[in-house]
């Protein structure tokens, strides 16, 4: 059997773990997870896709999930990614080139033609390492470029 803080056992309660006093909820009565006593609203499946980071594609539309930090890279030759659709206004991404040159370039295209990047373009070209777009969506069809950095070029 176990041991517990409580004075009262009690399933109702979730399950919380640490030390006497400072106890932190990890799980609800209903198997909510929570992380150091914050509910985790996403999906395993939407977290996953965040921490996801997509390898060199050989021009064949490698996917990039819609939120998250993603790196992407081409050390031979263009490499093309499609960036999924927002799913919703807030939704946060941000792409990091590590690695590309003006013959090595890595291009990132919506993932549909009625979504853009800026209201305008769908597409934005990569050449160096360090080149990044932190991007916030406005809606499902549209994203705001918050920061452009580097030669990141949009059309």
């Amino acid at each position: 059997m176990g041991y517990t803080h409580f004075d009262k056992v009690s399933g109702n309660n979730g399950l919380f773990a640490g030390k006497k006093g400072s106890e932190v909820q990890v799980a609800s009565a209903t198997g909510q997870l929570s992380q150091s006593g914050v509910a985790i609203t996403k999906t395993a499946v939407q977290i996953n896709d965040a921490l996801a980071a997509v390898a060199g594609s050989t021009g064949t539309g490698t996917s990039i999930p819609n939120s998250g930090i993603t790196t992407v890279s081409s050390t031979s030759g263009a490499k093309n990614y499609v960036l999924a659709d927002p799913t919703a206004a807030g939704d946060r991404k941000m792409i990091i080139c590590t690695a590309g040159t003006t013959d090595n370039t890595v291009v990132i295209t919506t993932g549909s033609t009625t979504c853009t990047l800026d209201g305008t373009n769908r597409t934005a070209t990569m050449n160096a390492a360090g080149d990044s777009l932190d991007l916030v969506a406005l809606s499902t069809t549209r994203w705001f470029i918050n920061v452009n950095n580097g030669t990141v070029a949009l059309s």
